[in-house]
């Protein structure tokens, strides 16, 4: 022991002796080696937007969002066609999860990152660290983890092409293996189209039979219905009309069969898929049989629309109202109603919602306070979805939560931009950017979505100046990306005064 640790331990109390003689007897462990400089502090990024970007990322000490930022701004780099940037930031991020290898999350962040070596043309280098990925995912005790990486494999390969065929059977192999029954037959289901979708018809057909080969060893006989009315849409889609009854039939006589009645959402789900797919297949009087099987009135309610929406069927619309008026629970029907509502305003159905609109903001009066608010914000988003923006505006002033208003408003000034009022729009956005500063804790999110209207606008001064308002660094660092990815995808010159006023209010 060196004199300066003999003096400290002569005037140490007695109760802490032995600590200091745990920690005293033995040298001190090697000190870790310091993480890796980023690429943009080593002078190897070439554009300053990026490097704005990467400094806001920097300012979020969480290792897992930082890294997300970084990959989002990796992918604004290849997009750009700034492929050394590109490269030299994979590089870094590589190096990143290489240091945090033991991390739960590292398997995710290190498997999605074999995609950006194939986006940049490194098909050899993705393909080496997907082999590298199957290898230890293998060994995941967690199957729901090891179903969600084995799809990301499978989706990185089928981009990948032909080339990677011989890890992409690999990787059904590995799956084969899975111990739980019904999550190894969706994957297969699941890959099975994608497969088709790809245009690997022989791999299509071997991975069917695979596919059916697992079918029996699921115990619900509902989801084996739902497999089989998916196998049945893909032989379908073949052109295979015999297999493709076949398979139809065989998800029928499932559930005819069955005796005991179906229990729990999750049956009344797979039901409600086997209906569609059933409807698809050209059984429509089966398909509407299966949904009178189906026990929660608001699962039945959004199936039969679905199925009014695929089939032209008007009479089926009514059907889906009438059973939602049938819940007896009044914020599950006001929810399976607007839900029935959005569905078919999305599939261009406007005449079918229009006249409902005065029902819904009547009934919204009966509710509670808060209930009332939530549905008056779902009243106004309904409203712009079907081009009334002078009704949304007004429904929104109605709205008491600032957060709820502001996000419609924002919405209203992206409509009237793009229907080319831009001084409506602007207003629209000052009354935003007044209600976010009194939004308590979501006063980030609105200026992050005024700062993405700026963008639209092509206002990049005011997106700046909008999104140096914002405080927390996570949010901050994802609106400065995403200003970036604006400036460098749409070839915006970045004039000297506007980039003077980025390194300002953005580098801080």
């Amino acid at each position: 022991m060196k004199p300066a640790a003999w003096r400290l331990f002569l005037s140490l109390p007695l109760c802490v002796l032995p600590v200091f003689l745990i920690h005293s007897g033995c040298e001190s462990p090697p000190e870790a080696a310091p993480p890796p400089l980023p690429p943009y502090r080593r002078g190897l990024i070439s554009s300053r937007e990026l490097g704005i970007a990467l400094r806001a990322a920097d300012r979020v000490e969480d290792i897992p969002l930082c890294l997300s930022l970084y990959g989002r701004i990796l992918g604004t780099a290849t997009n750009a066609g700034l492929k050394e940037d590109a490269e030299r930031l994979l590089h870094y991020m590589s190096e990143v999860l290489a240091r945090h290898s033991d991390e739960e999350w590292s398997e995710e962040y290190s498997t999605a990152l074999t995609r950006r070596y194939l986006n940049l043309g490194d098909s050899e280098k993705a393909m080496q660290l997907l082999t590298e990925k199957l290898e230890r995912i293998r060994n995941l005790e967690n199957t729901v983890r090891k179903r969600l990486l084995f799809e990301e494999i499978i989706d990185i390969c089928i981009s990948g092409g032909e080339a990677f065929l011989p890890l992409l059977r690999h990787t059904m192999d590995a799956v084969l293996v899975l111990e739980d029954p019904s999550i190894k037959t969706q994957l297969l289901a699941e890959s099975t189209r994608r497969f088709f979708n790809k245009g690997f018809i022989r791999d299509t057909q071997n991975l069917l039979q695979l596919t059916l080969s697992q079918v029996g060893s699921i115990e619900s006989p509902w989801e084996q219905a739902e497999i089989y009315s998916r196998i049945a849409l893909i032989y379908n889609d073949m052109k295979n009309e015999r297999r493709a009854r076949e398979y139809a039939e065989k998800a029928i006589s499932e559930i005819t069969q069955e005796t005991a009645p179906p229990q729990g959402e999750e049956a009344a789900v797979k039901l409600g898929l086997t209906a569609e797919n059933l409807l698809r297949l050209g059984f429509g009087q089966k398909a509407l049989q299966i949904t009178s099987l189906i026990e929660y009135l608001w699962i039945r309610a959004e199936t039969l629309c679905r199925m009014a929406i695929a089939s032209s069927n008007d009479s089926l619309i009514d059907r889906a109202y009438e059973t939602a008026s049938g819940v007896s629970s009044a914020i599950r029907r006001m929810t399976t109603l607007f839900q029935l509502d959005f569905l078919l305003a999305e599939a261009g159905l406007a005449g079918e919602v229009r006249h409902n609109l005065p029902l819904r903001s009547a009934e919204i009066a009966a509710l509670p306070v808060l209930s009332a608010d939530s549905f008056t914000s779902r009243l106004a988003r309904l409203y712009l979805v079907l081009g009334d923006a002078d009704n949304s505006e007004k429904t929104a002033g109605r709205i008491r939560d600032a957060y709820s208003r502001a996000a419609i408003l924002v919405q209203l000034a992206r409509y009237n931009e793009e229907k080319k009022r831009p001084q409506k729009s602007e207003a629209l956005l000052e009354e935003s950017i007044t209600l976010a500063r009194s939004a308590g804790q979501a006063r980030d999110r609105i200026l992050q979505d005024v700062a993405d209207v700026y963008m639209y606008k092509k206002d990049t001064a005011r997106a700046v100046i909008t999104a140096a308002e914002i405080e927390e660094p996570y949010s901050f660092a994802l609106t400065t990306a995403e200003l970036v990815r604006y400036l460098l995808e749409t070839k915006t010159p970045l004039d000297e005064e506007t980039f003077t006023l980025m390194e300002k209010n953005l580098y801080r």
